[in-house]
């Protein structure tokens, strides 16, 4: 594929994304009885079970069995995701919040 078709791809993925970021709040807002920590545990597990669909379809099983090799002989750079995915948990937390609350 050529860099224009590619560059095409990556803005139409870019909206697709802004356009999931704008209505996902709106969604959040509606949606009562449910807190803010369900939602984003939710969001977590959800996340979780697309990523090992997505290894399989895409049959990334070896990929991931080098990568997890590579963090266990580097234990500094899986300290260094473990911290990474904290702070993005408290980013979401605290952004599905802020929304939940008004």
């Amino acid at each position: 594929m050529d860099n224009h078709a590619e560059f095409k791809k990556g803005i139409l993925f870019a909206l697709g994304a802004h356009l999931l970021w704008g209505i996902l709040p709106i969604y959040w807002r509606f949606i009562h009885g449910i807190s803010a920590f369900e939602i984003l545990a939710y969001r977590i597990i959800l996340a979780m079970v697309f990523m090992i669909l997505m290894i399989f379809v895409l049959k990334k099983s070896q990929a991931l069995k080098h990568d997890i090799n590579q963090l266990v002989a580097h234990p500094i750079q899986l300290v260094a995701i473990i911290i990474a995915g904290y702070v993005i948990t408290i980013n979401w937390g605290t952004f599905i919040w802020a929304v939940s609350n008004g």
